[in-house]
């Protein structure tokens, strides 16, 4: 069950589900921290006020916890190439309490992407629970965020209650922005069940209601998503354009990066480019995401090293993907990396396609991922007729400006293992 829990109780969930890695420890350690201090802060302004002269003077005030919660943002490291600090100290009363919220946001975004989703949904239900202390428009951006982290966890219903409580907010309260973010993660919640149809018509409506407001972060999560299905339909040239101007827009936020890099390389997977996909996955590994976009980038280099013929390679990123397990969390990007891997294996191996697929068909039954279940059942079909290259892709032509993006691709992950190889001789010669 995807519930609201203190932050104790949320790190010791996600912490027993994670990749052990000493990044992933620091990181869950520090949003822990971040989280205890906002529990007290939060507490604090649900007792009765008193008069002035009456305050205990040693009990902090609410500027004073909020510089108390950058401080720990800093010391942890919260926002790798974001520092927390950027924001200018806004003093006392519903101000404060809005960059206090302004903040825990970051925080909560920063778990989210790293996979801890529980300790995101303690920090952003600690925020709901300040009620109408805080302005309807950044209230609404925390029932928006609570409910991506709900869907991430393969709540639906949780995070469709959530995403109305948006729409209703921003009928109330006549907002474009709260309307634009409810429809987007209606359009997700479409997109996931297997009903493009719906979610292209919840992502234009998210477009339309985000650019008449000006609200330019909104309006990029509405184009990438209809960058998305565009693609789906074909458009690959243009996806591939849009696509790398999107991931020069996210540079220095290694998430957004990752993002970017993961969409680039599967359209360049669906063209026939297999060279320029491995090249653009392993890129967006090489920014350490979180489990959301490191499995799908996993199952993504594992369908391009298997295109290329390198089964070592296809190997090892099975291996990768197989140490998430198939638990209750993040069971869509899992069932989805098996499906990759279930095609990856089909030319090569098949009794290892035919295990991928059969976990992946037990996720996406248990969880009504249709559209899922109906490629898994296809390729299991396939498999037991004995077709083998089910894989064989068909090169679609790519007009120049695409082309460019391709070769731009493969230099960015050349680029990026050249400074990397760089690092190590550094290491080597300190030690």
């Amino acid at each position: 069950m995807f519930v609201p829990q203190p932050a104790l109780t949320a790190y010791q969930r996600d912490s027993a589900r994670l990749p052990r890695a000493p990044h992933v420890e620091e990181l869950l350690v520090g949003v822990l921290v971040f989280a205890r201090v906002l529990e007290s802060a939060l507490e604090q302004l649900a007792t009765p006020r008193v008069e002035p002269h009456e305050m205990d003077p040693d009990i902090p005030s609410l500027p004073e916890r909020e510089a108390e919660l950058r401080a720990i943002a800093r010391e942890h490291r919260l926002f790798a190439g974001d520092p927390a600090d950027n924001a200018p100290v806004m003093p006392g009363g519903e101000v404060g309490l809005a960059a206090v919220s302004a903040l825990a946001r970051r925080v909560a975004d920063r778990a989210e992407q790293a996979g801890a989703l529980h300790l995101a949904n303690s920090v952003l239900w600690g925020l709901e629970r300040a009620g109408e202390g805080i302005a309807p428009l950044e209230r609404g951006r925390v029932l928006a965020q609570r409910a991506r982290a709900a869907r991430k966890a393969n709540a639906y219903e949780v995070a469709l209650g959530l995403y109305k409580r948006v729409a209703a907010l921003g009928r109330a309260e006549s907002s474009g922005e709260l309307r634009a973010r409810a429809a987007i993660g209606f359009g997700a919640l479409a997109q996931v069940r297997g009903n493009l149809p719906l979610a292209v018509r919840h992502f234009r409506t998210a477009a339309r209601e985000a650019r008449r407001v000006g609200a330019a972060d909104v309006l990029r999560m509405a184009q990438h998503a209809q960058l998305t299905i565009a693609a789906k339909r074909g458009a690959f040239s243009d996806a591939l354009v849009h696509g790398w101007h999107a991931y020069r827009d996210a540079w220095g936020n290694p998430e957004a990066e990752a993002e970017m890099l993961l969409n680039l390389a599967q359209l360049a997977f669906d063209v026939g480019r297999a060279d320029a996909a491995f090249a653009g996955f392993t890129a967006a590994l090489m920014r350490r995401p979180g489990p959301a976009r490191a499995l799908p980038a996993l199952g993504g280099i594992a369908r391009a090293a298997a295109a290329l013929g390198r089964v070592e390679l296809l190997q090892h990123y099975a291996r990768e993907v197989d140490a998430y397990g198939s638990g209750e969390d993040f069971a869509y990007p899992v069932a989805s990396a098996l499906l990759d891997l279930g095609l990856a294996f089909a030319s090569h191996d098949g009794k290892e396609a035919s295990a991928r697929v059969n976990a992946g068909l037990a996720l996406s039954t248990k969880h009504g991922f249709h559209e899922l279940d109906f490629q898994l059942r296809d390729l299991a079909d396939a498999l037991a007729a004995g077709r083998r290259e089910v894989e064989s892709a068909v090169p679609v032509h790519v007009a120049p400006r695409g082309e460019a993006v391709l070769r731009d691709m493969i230099g960015e992950a050349e680029s990026l293992d050249v400074h990397r190889r760089g690092d190590r001789r550094r290491t080597a010669a300190v030690r």
